[in-house]
């Protein structure tokens, strides 16, 4: 179905939970209009009044847009993390909170409706337990403070039929939804110490069931305005992976992901990357997030450093010796020299080393908190964090710079 049919003139606001439309703001153009500037309100003759079933699948999809934080920029939506996918499908079921459990057939319906994308995984993440007799998702134990709600200041129809909005977003915290008494209707009433950056989005048109709706083609973060200068971007040659033997301790050469080696500066993380899904900035730390990355940088005499790389979802980049999310304990331990490999659930294992303070070594051990094992694997220099699920599956890796 083309979005051409259907043409409706909306100003959207978003609130706490909420989105409301109003009859003045932004349109859908006309027959063949060509990409370039929105048409200005009222300039489309004669504007259509579409079915309210249409109007609600729009609203609605516009507040899923400000949960778009939990997702990585995806240029299509082969490119997003199952993870993030069991997220969305979860959060939308129901609009529920983060109570109860959801089945995977009726995650993935919300999937392949607004992604065309099936979940596929049968297995715990990050963020939920999987009941494999149920074949259902449990959250595990998180939760989720502040607020992104993203304004909408285009809204373009392209040749294709599809649509692009350009947002702008604001990134309210806790406290800043306490100070500010939630978000207002109207941005202008926003203050100016509210971090704002922009987001773009591109969606189709389509029918299910006899009624239109809105699905995702891609989705983009970018640009920031937080009244700080951003470093100037250094180019330089990606640091190559270096060989490891597993029968050897980890090195500090062996540092490296994406090219990028911990104690670079910020500039110089930027030139390797080649930009940035998102930039967040509190006091004297950033964090810059990239293809399902989090690099965390420490400012020290005005320049700000790599200190950690963390990674918590599915990546074809592996981290060093090879390491991937959703590897087994045994397949972790057959990457090292491991000296007592055997699980002793509430002792604390010295896999190689010796458990001292500025000795290069491996400890695994069983968090309470957790109820899951970790490993924690020094140079003395630099610090490599392995935490695993209660299936004994690598659930997140950290690479963290550390002296002793």
């Amino acid at each position: 179905m083309s979005g051409s049919k259907y043409r409706l003139i909306l100003l959207i606001v978003c609130t706490v939970g909420l989105i409301s439309a109003a009859s003045s703001g932004c349109a859908f153009g006309g027959e063949g209009k060509p990409n370039g500037p929105p048409a200005q309100p009222g300039s489309v003759p004669g504007p259509v009044q579409i079915t309210q079933e249409l109007q609600q699948e729009y609203l609605a999809l516009l507040q899923d847009v400000d949960d778009m934080r939990y997702f990585s920029s995806f240029s299509t939506p082969e490119a997003i993390a199952e993870d993030e996918l069991i997220l969305f499908g979860y959060r939308k079921a129901g609009q529920r909170g983060l109570s109860g459990s959801a089945s995977r057939a009726e995650i993935t319906w919300h999937c392949q409706k607004y992604f065309e994308r099936s979940v596929e995984k049968q297995a715990s993440t990050a963020l939920f337990v999987y009941d494999e007799t149920q074949d259902v998702y449990q959250p595990a134990g998180w939760s989720i403070s502040g607020a992104q709600p993203h304004f909408l200041q285009e809204l373009i129809e392209n040749q294709d039929g599809s649509l692009t909005a350009r947002f702008d977003v604001y990134l309210f915290s806790e406290q800043a939804l306490i100070d500010q008494q939630g978000i207002p209707a109207d941005p202008t009433r926003i203050s100016s110490e509210i971090e704002k950056i922009e987001a773009k989005a591109q969606f189709k048109l389509l029918e299910k069931d006899g009624q239109p709706y809105l699905c995702f083609l891609a989705y983009e973060r970018y640009g920031e305005n937080t009244g700080q200068t951003v470093p100037e971007v250094i180019a330089r040659e990606p640091v190559p992976p270096v060989a490891w033997e597993a029968s050897k301790q980890l090195r500090d050469e062996e540092f490296t992901v994406w090219g990028v080696r911990l104690g670079m500066t910020y500039a110089e993380v930027l030139g390797i990357l080649g930009g940035f899904d998102e930039i967040v900035d509190n006091a004297n730390v950033r964090s810059l997030f990239k293809d399902g990355f989090h690099y965390g940088f420490y400012e020290s005499d005005g320049v700000y450093r790599l200190l950690s790389v963390t990674l918590q979802s599915p990546s074809a980049q592996e981290f060093p010796r090879g390491l991937k999310i959703g590897d087994s304990i045994e397949t972790v331990f057959a990457k090292f020299p491991c000296q007592d490999a055997k699980l002793k659930q509430w002792a604390v294992q010295v896999l190689y080393g010796r458990d001292e303070a500025g000795v290069p070594r491996a400890i695994l051990q069983f968090t309470i908190a957790l109820d899951a094992y970790r490993i924690y694997a020094t140079t003395t220099e630099q610090v490599l964090i392995i935490e695993f699920d209660k299936q004994n599956k690598v659930k997140s890796l950290e690479l963290h710079k550390e002296k002793g």
